[in-house]
This record gives C-alpha cells, sequence and structure tokens, in this order.
C-alpha cells in the first residue's frame, strides 16, 4: 500500500481486480481508478491529447484535441489522419506481420496463394534515398559518360536505360506497377501495369504551372544536373543545361496531359498477354514508321517477376494493363522526341525520386508548387512497399478472412457480441424514450417508430457473411472488413458493425464505462438514428419501401431539420481562415449526419445515466483523470473518437463536398445541444456551448 498526495489530502490506494480504490481520508469518500492496461492507454491518450488552456465550453474540440497532433503528426503521404487512421494502420501492420510470416497455411489454398502474391509484390526492386556520391556512381555504372556533357555517346535504346532504373529501384519513368492474383486465371501473380503516378518525379501536378512554379523547378532541376557534372564536363555550357531542362520539362508536360485526359475519360482495365501488348505497341510504332521508341515489355516483366518461385514468364503471361489509351498516346509522344530529351528524362526522375535532397533542393521543389485550400500540384510522398502490395491487393476478401481468423476471434468472441448487443439494446431503449417523450408525434406513430428502432438487428461482418445462407445479415455487396467503420444498411433494417471498430479508443470491454458510452454508445446511437433519418423513414421495420409516415408528420420534422441547418451553418471552419476571410460548415448538406450526431449522442448520454444511477453515481475514473467527473469523461470519449488532422486543401474539398461536417463542427455542435454537458462544465450562460436555443428532433 503506497500513499500519494493529491494537494491537501494524501489518498490510499488498495489495488483491486482492474481497479484501484482510494479513499479520502479528510472526507471519508472513496473512488475508483481504472487501472486496465486499455485504461492506462486511454488515459495516456486522453492526456496527450488536451489542450488545457482551452475553455471547454469555449471550443471543446480544442480543449479534447488539441494536441492530438503533436503526438500523431500526419504521415507525409496521408492528406487526412484521425483516430480510425490510425486503428486501420496498426491493423495494416499485424497483416503485414501474417502475409510476411513462415507459417504455411495448408488447410486454405487462397491464403497461401495471398502470401505468394504479396511476396511476388515485395520481389519487385526496391530503392530507398541516397546521398549524391551513390547516386551518381548508380548512374556511371550502366554509362560512364552518362552525366550530362559527353552522356549520349551512349548506343543504347532509351527504354534500356530506364529498364536498369527498373532493375534497381522498381520504378520505370513511364509507366507504374504493382503485382496482383490472376483472379480471372490460375490466381498466380500478374503484373499490374498502369499509367505513371506523375511525369515528373518529385511533383504532382493538375494546374498549369505559375511563372514562380516553373522558375523553382527548372532551378531544381538545373541544380541538380550541375551537381551531378563530372569535372571534366563542366565545358558544358548553362546554355546547354537550360536548354536541356526546358525540353524534359515541355515532354513532361505533354505526358502529363496524357495522364490527365486518361483520368477524365474513366480509365479501363484490360487482361491480355505480354505478347499481345507487345503486338499493339509495335504496330502503333510501325505506324508511326519508325522503330526508335520500341520497348520490350517481355524483358520488363521478367525483371518485375524476378525470383517468384520459379513462375516462368513468356508471351503468354497474362499482365494486367490501365489504360490502352495512355500507353496509345505515350507512344506517339516518345515517336516525337529526340533520344537526348527522353534518355534526360529518365536519368532526372530517377534522381528525383532517389536522391536525398538538401535544404536548398528542396526549398526550390516546395516552391514549385503552391500549397493552401487550391493547390496546383503536390510534393510526391509514396507509401512504402508493403503497404502498396496490401492496399493494391485484388484478393481483400482473402486478406481479410486471413487478418480476422486470427486476430478477430477474441474481439468478436461471445461475451463481447454479447456486452456490445446489450449495449445496443440500452440504446434502443434510450431512443425509444425520447420517442415517446416526443411533443408533436401522434401517438400510434411514436409506437411504429420505436418499434423499428427496437426491431433493428444487430450484426457483425467477417467473410463467412458473404457467403453464408445462415447469416443474419448476407452483406451483399460486401463491406470493407478492415474498415473502422459500422453501417446502417436501410433495406434490412439491420446494423453491421465491423469487427475492425471493437477496439480502443473505440470500444473495448476493459474500457471504464464512462468512456465506453461517450464512443462506443454514441457510434450505436448515432447509426441506430441514421434508421429514423429522413431517408430512413422511407422503410418500414422489415426494411421495405413504405410511406408509414403521414405527410403531416413529415412536414414537422422537416421543420425541426431546420434549427439544425441553421445552427451547424453558423459554426466556422477557423482552419480554412488564413486562406479564407470566412467560410461556414455548409448546415443544409450535413443536416441528416448532424441530426444523427446531435440525437445518437443524446441517446448515449440516457443510457450512459441510467447506468451511473445503477452503480449509485461512481464510475470507474482514468489514472491521469481523478478529478474529473462522470460525466465529463463521457464527453472527452467521445471528442476524442473525432481528433484528427486534414491538410488544408482536403479540409477544403471535405467542406465542400462531404456529407459530414468537419471534425470540431460535430463534437462542438453536438455537445452545445446538450444541457448535461453544459452542468458538466459548469459553463456561463450564453457561453458558445451553452447557447440560449438547443436543437432536438423530438422537443
Amino acid at each position: 500500500m503506497s500513499q500519494i498526495f493529491d494537494g491537501r489530502h494524501p489518498l490510499l490506494w488498495v489495488e483491486l481486480i482492474g481497479c484501484l480504490v482510494s479513499f479520502n481520508l479528510a472526507q471519508g469518500s472513496k473512488q475508483m481508478v481504472c487501472t486496465t492496461e486499455e485504461c492506462k492507454v486511454t488515459s495516456q491518450n486522453f492526456y496527450e491529447h488536451l489542450n488545457s488552456t482551452i475553455d471547454p465550453c469555449e471550443d471543446f474540440y480544442e480543449y479534447a484535441c488539441g494536441k492530438w497532433s503533436v503526438h500523431h503528426p500526419i504521415p507525409d503521404f496521408a492528406i487526412h489522419w484521425s483516430t480510425r487512421s490510425e486503428i486501420r494502420l496498426t491493423m495494416m501492420k499485424a497483416l503485414r506481420t501474417l502475409l510476411e510470416s513462415k507459417e504455411i497455411w495448408t488447410d486454405d489454398m487462397q491464403m497461401a496463394q495471398a502470401k505468394r502474391v504479396y511476396k511476388a509484390c515485395m520481389n519487385i526492386p526496391y530503392m530507398d534515398d541516397y546521398d549524391l556520391p551513390t547516386i551518381r556512381g548508380y548512374i556511371q555504372k550502366f554509362d560512364a559518360n552518362a552525366l550530362f556533357g559527353n552522356y549520349l555517346q551512349t548506343t543504347s535504346s532509351w527504354w534500356m536505360v530506364d529498364e536498369y532504373y527498373l532493375k534497381l529501384s522498381g520504378e520505370s519513368a513511364f509507366f507504374d506497377v504493382y503485382v496482383i492474383a490472376d483472379v480471372e486465371g490460375d490466381m498466380e501473380p500478374m503484373l499490374h501495369v498502369n499509367m505513371l503516378t506523375s511525369a515528373f518525379g518529385s511533383i504532382i501536378r493538375k494546374s498549369p504551372w505559375t511563372k514562380s512554379e516553373i522558375k523553382n523547378y527548372v532551378s531544381f532541376l538545373k541544380t541538380i544536373m550541375r551537381m551531378l557534372l563530372r569535372p571534366n564536363a563542366a565545358k558544358l555550357t548553362l546554355d546547354t543545361i537550360s536548354d536541356d531542362i526546358i525540353d524534359v520539362l515541355n515532354f513532361r508536360n505533354k505526358m502529363n496531359e496524357i495522364m490527365l485526359k486518361t483520368l477524365e475519360k474513366k480509365p479501363s482495365c484490360t487482361r491480355m498477354t505480354i505478347g499481345e501488348f507487345q503486338k499493339i505497341y509495335d504496330k502503333e510504332t510501325k505506324l508511326m514508321g519508325s522503330s526508335e521508341t520500341l520497348i520490350d515489355w517481355l524483358a520488363h516483366a521478367r525483371v518485375l517477376l524476378r525470383e517468384n518461385g520459379g513462375q516462368k514468364v513468356g508471351k503468354s503471361t497474362p499482365i494486367y494493363v490501365c489504360d490502352q489509351y495512355y500507353f496509345l498516346q505515350l507512344y506517339k509522344l516518345l515517336h516525337g522526341q529526340s533520344k537526348r530529351t527522353i534518355v534526360n528524362h529518365v536519368h532526372l526522375y530517377f534522381v528525383e525520386q532517389h536522391l536525398a535532397l538538401n535544404s536548398k533542393l528542396r526549398a526550390f521543389l516546395k516552391n514549385s508548387v503552391s500549397g493552401g485550400i487550391n493547390p496546383t500540384g503536390l510534393l510526391r510522398k509514396d507509401i512504402e512497399r508493403w503497404y502498396l502490395c496490401i492496399e493494391s491487393s485484388n484478393m481483400r476478401r482473402t486478406l481479410e478472412r486471413m487478418y480476422t481468423t486470427r486476430y478477430f476471434a477474441p474481439i468478436i468472441s461471445k461475451p463481447v457480441m454479447a456486452k456490445v448487443d446489450k449495449m445496443a439494446d440500452e440504446l434502443k431503449d434510450a431512443i425509444g424514450s425520447q420517442i415517446n417523450g416526443a411533443t408533436w408525434l401522434e401517438k400510434d406513430l411514436k409506437k411504429k417508430t420505436s418499434r423499428k428502432v427496437r426491431q433493428t438487428q444487430i450484426t457483425y461482418s467477417y467473410p463467412e457473411a458473404y457467403d453464408n445462407a445462415k447469416s443474419k445479415i448476407r452483406l451483399d455487396p460486401p463491406v470493407k472488413l478492415l474498415e473502422v467503420h459500422m453501417y446502417n444498411i436501410l433495406q434490412r433494417n439491420a446494423i453491421v458493425i465491423n469487427p475492425a471498430i471493437l477496439r480502443p479508443p473505440i470500444y473495448s470491454s476493459s474500457l471504464a464505462y464512462a468512456t465506453e458510452y461517450g464512443a462506443m454508445g454514441f457510434t450505436l446511437g448515432r447509426t441506430l438514428y441514421q434508421g429514423i433519418s429522413k431517408e430512413g423513414l422511407q422503410y418500414n421495420s422489415r426494411g421495405e419501401e413504405e410511406a408509414w409516415w403521414p405527410s403531416t408528420m413529415q412536414n414537422v420534422y422537416d421543420a425541426k431539420q431546420k434549427c439544425f441547418i441553421e445552427e451547424y451553418s453558423k459554426y466556422r471552419v477557423i482552419e480554412l481562415e488564413r486562406y479564407l476571410k470566412e467560410i461556414h460548415n455548409n448546415g443544409a448538406r450535413t443536416v441528416t449526419e448532424n441530426m444523427a450526431d446531435t440525437m445518437g449522442l443524446k441517446a448515449a448520454y440516457l443510457a450512459f445515466e441510467k447506468k451511473l444511477k445503477a452503480m449509485n453515481g461512481e464510475c470507474p475514473k482514468l489514472p491521469h483523470f481523478t478529478r474529473f467527473s462522470c460525466d465529463q469523461l463521457f464527453f472527452m470519449s467521445f471528442a476524442n473518437i473525432f481528433c484528427s488532422t486534414m491538410r488544408p486543401f482536403m479540409l477544403y474539398k471535405y467542406v465542400q463536398e462531404n456529407q459530414h461536417s468537419t471534425p470540431r463542427t460535430r463534437v462542438n455542435a453536438a455537445v452545445a445541444n446538450m444541457a448535461e454537458f453544459s452542468r458538466a462544465f459548469k459553463c456561463k450562460s450564453k457561453s458558445p456551448l451553452n447557447p440560449a436555443k438547443r436543437c432536438d428532433v423530438w422537443h
């Protein structure tokens, strides 16, 4: 037994099962503290995210999540990063461990084949970034004269230069490639050849260049060229370098236009053999009366499918091509270019991708694109190969089954499902109480609406649910099991819970119940409310389309929506105000989700309040939050599931297009509609989150 001091009062702590009970000797009160690993981690996360300099009654999102981005910086490759993103990344890493393990899945050929395809994808050559001498060495190893000056003395075709780098890095300066399964054939690893991610090695562009941007990008390329020159090539004039750079840039701009046009026409993919693909290319080359741009696709394929368990690669080997239009237009472009320009492009593309940049080069590159809410381009940040090999896999259901078999068994065990089902029943009861308390709804309609909520089925997604006739809900089309989500299928009046969402901080059977109701309770509540949204009310309790709400009641419901539209439209998107004078949330477009958020949180609180009363007003606290009340912990748990970061252009697009309000608005507007929040945090009258007017569907 140890003694810890909290202010002036010594507290004695006694270890119990999953909890510490602290006795305040001065006042004789007792307090439970949850000490499970999940509670410790959740507490640490809440503590790290908390911005205690903010008044929770002014901006609760900033109070609860203000320091989230400090401890969870957005990865270079991401445009949006959230709590759910981190949960999914954790699952992807676990799936990687399974795929790379030496375990042999002899009892499941599909899983064994998924590992084989993943291995083939990982066997594509890969290269990290290197310093200048190393990069120069790689270039000279191919051709001692290949460093800008006497570099075109080689008689090699430009595609051989590209193939050399393909062998080193697994990257071409003209196309992207990864490995998928041949699902139309024997499930063997198959190359997926796609148009290039970017015609520019370091940046991705979709808008015309500004004068400043092109000046910086040209300076970036010139600097690279000069750095790569050998001492005896110093006679090469700056004018020659400038001319070469302009030629490369013009070539890349034309290639970029082809890529953008391909995207506009929605690329189509075709399975064909390497021989068939070669014939298409050769035919186009002959039509142009030249063999200069001849590409040996079979040689490329053998480089990319090397060390693949003895798989023979020949002209009859199938590949997946996306899109033929891109490649045909690329062939025409290559035909009209000088060998010098194409080779320069290939060399520079490789260097841009793999040279560790100094501060000068990084500055040039950063200024080659305009950021903000309407960026002209993006700095290119490729994801790691292992992630790409999983993300691009066309054996998704097999990978999901592999993961769920190993990791989800304890998560979707009968005790866990029973506990979640019980919470769902509590939420249904809470929503039923809300409906029965409606001041405007007809008595018979209250019963029907409550019945629909009560009869909503709760089921759990797993691969067998796609095909198992005995499954409660047939998942057709199948949902993505590894998405951290739950769905309301209106046509079946059913909620499908992905096991991925049954993880901390959203759910764990070992969390303190205040945090469970604030996170999982809210998530269940808002998903149930989707069943009685404007769209949900078009379906009855059996999921059949039926106009069972009379128009008079629909009109009142619409009037209730107006309150939410007006309220949510008042919230500014303060993260964008450095770019725009003032921008507001679109309350009309987001109204359905906003109502689900507010009413779902209210229902979760009702269920939590009932539990709290059953526990005589006591709840286990989190280690760092012993001074927080049970109500405060409930709201903290709710807010923390929305902690996230978006890049400015993504947030701007989100505000313009998404059916949800921004995370900040979702948190602040929902708690502002609850007097319980204001009481919990002792908010002054008419403070931003304690308004005189609140929105509620039923009152």
